[in-house]
């Protein structure tokens, strides 16, 4: 699923590891160890650009802090923050999740639903 929203925005992506995990969890920004100003220089340039980020790592890593970190730093009128995680979807339903759908588009749609993306936009 990564490689596949990577390709699908292949603008920016962060690794992180357990290198990050420490100084992430408490707070972008306030250690300074030479991986946390590095992410954060990094995280810095990505918020100034407005180009769509795939964050990847282990689970506990803190990808949600660094996510909402960029968001808050990425123009004067930011759009939404939509936090998803995906590997709590099934993959039966990913993409009704991700693109919404619309009343009568399947068995049981009564109702239209925008998608995570659509929620995004604002």
């Amino acid at each position: 699923m990564a490689r596949t929203l990577a390709r699908a925005w292949p603008s920016s992506c962060i690794r992180f590891s357990s290198e990050t995990t420490p100084s992430v969890q408490r707070s972008v920004g306030k250690r300074t160890s030479a991986a946390m100003l590095a992410m954060k220089q990094k995280a810095e340039r990505i918020a100034t650009t407005g180009v769509p980020v795939l964050i990847q790592g282990d689970s506990g890593t803190g990808k949600g802090v660094l996510a909402r970190y960029i968001h808050e730093r990425s123009g004067p009128a930011p759009r939404p923050f939509v936090k998803v995680n995906c590997a709590a979807i099934p993959g039966s339903l990913l993409e009704s999740e991700l693109f919404g759908y619309e009343k009568g588009a399947f068995t049981g749609a009564y109702a239209t639903k925008p998608g995570r993306a659509e929620q995004a936009e604002g």
